[in-house]
């Protein structure tokens, strides 16, 4: 609006001035004008815009939250913890050499170091504890803020190039030598983010990760945590990946990235490595951690740093993981931290880190409720009942080989899970048959016929049901090839068809398809038995008795579909909730229909066979959908755990618990403990963990005789391996089930094919088990690798062609065989034209080892050693110069 002003006043000759209320994105004022005006708005923002900005939104408030959890960031203490740049593993470009060496309490300036480096590659590395994961996660949330909040307040960054999107991963997940980079990243995008907006009807994953100048940036944490087999060709797969000059950060203990290093270096990357947290930064952490009056409770330890900075005291809290044990462990009053500055009670560091490890849990879970006005307060847990507890999880964790803690795997944890899965599969399958006969004799019995016929015709009802019921369960498991089998169905719409047959039709390939069609075949079977075989009733309820199986089985992969939820970020909860769905939907909707089709079968004859053919078959097919379910295995898991006394009957809300005291931290739909320092430590001090050691320590160990030094400055060593192969009896149990089921509609001699499959599968394994052992030499020099066994297969490489030597599981078509083979990957220089068109990995075979799992420590030592003299001299002498002239860190 206008207002009229004193005449030659302070507004002017005109007397008038221009007052603005109200929202508008632009306001112009002007006194006179005499030409065009233009205005240039911002551009519309893109869907690949509107995307990328979901996706940052969905990743800072995900590790907002655990920041809060790990006690990081805002305006929590920050540790001094210095960052010193290393040539040696990775080849720099920052121009600036004599920078100062970048601090953990300075992230804004780390960011803008990490944005001056011209492809945007950081690799952080450390010791166990070192804050690797802390600095990626700090700088992963600075980037986001700087997106979602540029200088000035005004619209989030869109230009592409400018402020990328960090997604923290972990790479525990990824096998390089069966999986891509791309494909593995983009289907952990999906499948942790899965309701961002769509493009063309598709999860963004793909297009923005692809796309040139791509915004993504993937902060992948634990190369640590990988099969020491698997490093190298991880490297290998992230620098083809980064081909265009993506952007990368990476976390890793220093030891277990400097083997793959040797041979693989990471192109256009900084590299930063931990230093020990100084004394005094320590002391002043502690310090400004800890309210004034019970300060005096921490001077005598004080006083130890401070005086012997290489002491056991300095040494142990020199890594920001003991720093806030040390914190967590003695916030209670009753505590006295100044008992870790007596050198007769904990001579030594280790003494040190393993007290504050074993009390960390106990002090976790002190019983004290943090918020009793809460929706879910966390409960109160027995601080040793706790202890227990975490035990049980690491020590399965050990054993599986991964830090990702599924609760759809946890039956693994439990050899009584396993065992019993099979016969309490039969007896469900009993007591649902019993079931479905007394609900056929009380329905005969009901309409006046012979109770007696109902029940003897309920039980071939029933196995139609569970046909159709595993027919429709194996068909939608394998049906997407993003979903493995035994894994939750993520995302279950039961009031949304219509979106989740679209989302099938976009996620069905051809290889999906042609699995399904094979494990779909029992019930096809059943709908064409029911089409083709004689009955009262006509035809048109035959062909729709026919047709209801096949509906099944469509049912159960549409509603299986990985469609998109209104959840920002995957976790453990929200797939538990999606399998209870998947349950639920199997039960009142996929049982039915099965039920329907058998029913209308028998509407010829009359309405109580009818009926009761009906209920049968839904409780063979419900019973089916649900014992053959993540949600059974994992029910049958955690209530034998509870059992045991190994885990507590809630549980879930214990694992959410731990996750909000900072033992386990969440990553995508799995937890993980806080440092895998605290996962060793539990596995540890576990007396099952202890034993299995022991046994296998004393397994692998070769004697001496077994060894032997040739003349040409050599060893030569002798191996028994046992042979083994498992691959028959897990093909026969599967196909032998599927072919028993599929014969029952017929009855007579057919009924023993899948029986003899399956016996014929077990005879094979048990053969191979049965066999003598048989013996593999294997001899090392400086310049080759020999091989001979079973007397009639050997095997030679010269070092000087071999980029790699691991242990290999023998898995073809992805089936496990428990056999496990010794194999090198050649260079690309010793593999022939051809071979490298065809993308040949260069693997070859050194020697077959049977059930051996692993080498015996002798023998891998001395690969290790030997394995040097593959470099050549020119090689050192290439790398020497090449870092030489590498820069260090700078802005």
């Amino acid at each position: 609006m206008t207002e009229r002003g004193p005449a030659g006043g302070e507004f002017g000759g005109g007397g008038f001035r221009n007052v603005f209320n109200g929202n508008a994105d632009i306001v112009v004022q002007f006194r006179d004008n005499y030409g065009d005006i233009h205005f240039h708005a911002p551009p519309a923002e893109t869907p690949e815009d509107r995307a990328t900005r979901a996706l940052a939104e969905a990743v800072f408030r995900q590790w907002r939250e655990e920041a809060k959890v790990w006690d990081i960031g805002g305006d929590r203490p920050s540790l001094a913890v210095r960052w010193k740049p290393r040539l040696q593993w990775a080849r720099r470009t920052a121009p600036n050499e004599a920078a100062d060496a970048p601090r953990g309490d300075q992230v804004p300036d780390m960011v803008a170091g990490f944005l001056g480096l011209p492809q945007r590659r950081l690799v952080i590395l450390g010791g166990a504890g070192s804050g690797k994961t802390a600095l990626a996660v700090l700088l992963t949330l600075e980037l986001l803020k700087r997106r979602l909040t540029p200088p000035g307040g005004g619209e989030p960054v869109r230009a592409v190039g400018q402020l990328p999107v960090p997604v923290p991963m972990s790479m525990a997940s990824w096998d390089p030598e069966r999986e891509t980079f791309d494909a593995w990243f983009i289907r952990r995008l999906a499948a942790d983010y899965p309701g961002l907006p769509r493009l063309s009807g598709r999860h963004p994953a793909a297009e923005l990760w692809k796309r040139a100048g791509s915004v993504v940036l993937p902060v992948l944490d634990g190369l640590d945590e990988m099969p020491a087999a698997r490093r190298s060709s991880a490297l290998h797969g992230l620098n083809r990946a980064l081909y265009d000059g993506r952007p990368l950060i990476l976390t890793s203990r220093t030891e277990a990235f400097e083997g793959p290093a040797r041979d693989v270096m990471l192109r256009s990357t900084a590299c930063l490595e931990a230093q020990p947290v100084e004394a005094g930064d320590a002391v002043t952490y502690l310090a400004t951690s800890t309210a004034p009056h019970v300060r005096p409770r921490w001077q005598p330890l004080f006083h130890r740093i401070r005086a012997t900075p290489t002491g056991p005291a300095a040494s142990a809290l020199s890594t920001p993981l003991m720093l806030w044990l040390a914190r967590t462990v003695y916030a209670d009053p009753a505590t006295d931290p100044a008992e870790l500055a007596d050198p007769a009670a904990y001579p030594t560091r280790q003494a040190i880190e393993d007290h504050l490890l074993d009390r960390f849990v106990p002090a976790a879970f002190d019983g004290r409720v943090p918020s009793e006005d809460r929706w879910e307060p966390p409960r109160r847990w027995k601080a040793e009942r706790a202890r227990k507890y975490a035990e049980t999880l690491a020590e399965h964790l050990a054993r599986a080989g991964t830090p990702d803690l599924a609760w759809w795997r946890l039956h693994e944890a439990t050899t009584w899970a396993r065992v019993a899965a099979v016969p309490l599969l039969v007896v469900a399958g009993f007591l649902a048959l019993q079931v479905s006969i007394l609900a056929g004799e009380t329905i005969w019995g009901t309409a006046g016929r012979s109770s007696a016929v109902g029940g003897m015709l309920a039980p071939a009802s029933f196995g139609f049901g569970v046909l159709i019921g595993l027919g429709a369960q194996l068909a939608g498991r394998t049906w997407y090839t993003e979903l493995k089998f035994g894994e939750p169905r993520r995302r279950v719409h039961l009031l949304r068809p219509g979106a989740a047959l679209r989302s099938a039709v976009r996620a069905t390939d051809r290889k999906g398809l042609s699995g399904a069609l094979f494990f779909a075949i029992p019930a096809f079977v059943v709908g064409v038995r029911s089409v083709t075989r004689p009955a009262d009733g006509p035809l048109v309820w035959r062909i729709c008795g026919g047709l209801c199986p096949v509906l099944c089985v469509l049912l159960a992969v549409m509603y299986a579909a990985p469609t998109d939820r209104a959840e920002d970020a995957t976790t453990p909860r929200i797939l538990l909730r999606s399998e209870h769905a998947a349950v639920l939907l199997g039960i009142t909707v996929i049982g039915p229909v099965a039920g329907f089709g058998v029913g209308i079968v028998e509407l010829g004859r009359s309405g109580a066979s009818a009926l009761s053919a009906g209920v049968a078959a839904w409780l063979g097919a419900s019973m089916m959908l649900v014992c053959v379910s993540p949600w059974s295995r994992w029910l049958l898991g955690r209530t034998t755990l509870a059992l045991t006394r190994r885990a507590p009957w809630g549980l879930p809300r214990y694992l959410a618990d731990a996750h909000r005291q900072g033992v386990l931290r969440q990553i995508g739909g799995v937890y993980q403990f806080r440092s895998v320092r605290l996962q060793e430590r539990l596995a540890e001090t576990t007396p099952l963990g202890a034993r299995r050691r022991a046994r296998r320590s004393g397994r692998d160990a070769l004697p001496p005789e077994a060894i032997t030094h040739t003349s040409d400055a050599g060893i030569a060593f002798r191996l028994r391996v046992r042979r083994t192969n498992v691959a028959p009896l897990k093909r026969g149990v599967t196909s032998g089930v599927l072919l028993t089921l599929v014969c029952s509609m017929w009855g007579g001699t057919w009924l023993l094919l899948g029986p003899g499959l399956m016996l014929l599968g077990f005879l094979l394994t048990l053969l191979t088990r049965i066999l003598p052992p048989y013996v593999v030499d294997l001899r090392l020099n400086r310049d080759t690798l020999e091989c001979r066994w079973r007397d009639k297969y050997a095997s030679r490489f010269e070092w000087r062609h071999v980029d790699e030597v691991a242990v290999h599981e023998f898995r073809p078509r992805g089936v496990s065989t428990g056999r496990h083979l010794l194999q090198v990957r050649l260079r690309p220089e010793a593999l022939t034209p051809l071979e490298r068109r065809a993308h040949d990995p260069g693997w070859r075979i050194v020697c077959d080892l049977g059930s051996m799992a692993s080498l015996p420590p002798q023998v891998d030592a001395a690969l290790k050693e030997y394995s040097a003299y593959g470099l050549q001299p020119e090689s050192f002498a290439l790398w020497e110069r090449q870092f030489d002239s590498d820069e260090g860190w700078g802005g």
